[in-house]
């Protein structure tokens, strides 16, 4: 997408998204956002939007959309809410579990620990804390199950992302790219 503001072609050279803040970059010169425009849900058409309105910059400019770039928007997109489902932790069969890097990395040194013992033949008496900060006790098996199920759910995810990224490939315009709703669908 293009704005159009007094018959001069403005290009966004750069978005940035930090947790907190997205800027704009136009002509070399950065523009900061309002925090609504933080919705993944409407971004980058919000940006867009944002700068041709009475709020904006170029209030009564007119937005062009190249919908290649559209797609490599929404591509990113896709991995960062990717990667926000896999760190957000999901409901297992002991109950909930955190899956952010740190505690995934526990759970998978502890799994692999498990495997182990399974492998030597000894047992292994495992306390876990949830998410919630309850405390399951579980044996060697049923840990190597919850590892399973972690990594399954990460897999998941992924499996859904591609999903996602081969609908947005084949979009022909760009109302059936606006129609792709990334929010939805994901493994819980």
């Amino acid at each position: 997408m293009n704005i159009t503001y007094h018959e001069k072609q403005l290009s966004i050279q750069q978005i940035k998204r930090t947790n907190n803040n997205v800027v704009v970059i136009i002509d070399d010169t950065e523009y900061l956002m309002p925090p609504y425009i933080m919705s993944i849900g409407e971004y980058p058409l919000n940006i867009y939007e944002w700068f041709i309105s009475d709020e904006g910059p170029f209030t009564g400019g007119a937005i062009t959309k190249e919908l290649s770039k559209e797609k490599q928007y929404r591509l990113s997109d896709i991995n960062i809410i990717r990667d926000q489902k896999i760190s957000s932790g999901f409901n297992s069969s002991f109950g909930l579990i955190d899956t952010d890097d740190q505690s995934t990395k526990n759970i998978m040194g502890m799994y692999q620990k498990a495997i182990l013992s399974k492998f030597e033949g000894s047992d292994l008496d495992i306390v876990w804390k949830m998410k919630d900060d309850t405390k399951v006790k579980m044996t060697r098996d049923e840990f190597i199950s919850l590892g399973n199920e972690v990594l399954e759910f990460s897999q998941k995810c992924y499996a859904y992302s591609w999903f996602l990224k081969e609908k947005i490939e084949k979009c022909q315009t760009y109302d059936e790219l606006r129609a792709i709703d990334l929010l939805v669908g994901w493994p819980e």
